[in-house]
């Protein structure tokens, strides 16, 4: 896995908006602006001790795989098959329960 997520990165809008927050925030800060969140020199260093990019190209944001949703209910069905249910844990598996989440969601 990577950390280029781009800000159209419909499998967690959530994710994407806060990447693209950190994104432009240091982008405004490097430029001597006020940026829309405040970041530390600490938290600079972290996300890129784990490989955070500040600027994502065009082509690569192109060439992120978006998993369909049909793919997404074969990972579900293999998911119930190994572990007998499909309460998808966010930290085994943060794509697949967020796309849980957002079904739930949608049917509510």
């Amino acid at each position: 896995g990577n950390c280029d997520v781009p800000s159209a990165y419909k499998e967690n809008m959530r994710l994407a908006r806060w990447c693209k927050t950190m994104r432009q925030s240091y982008k405004h800060i490097q430029k001597g602006g006020k940026p829309a969140y405040h970041l530390k020199a600490s938290e600079i260093a972290a996300l890129e001790n784990v490989g955070f990019r500040w600027r994502i190209l065009e082509k690569e944001r192109v060439a992120i795989k978006i998993t369909s949703f049909a793919e997404r209910i074969e990972h579900l069905k293999e998911h119930k098959s190994l572990h007998g249910h499909i309460q998808v844990s966010h930290s085994k598996n943060q794509a697949l329960s967020s796309f849980c989440s957002q079904i739930r969601a949608a049917r509510r």
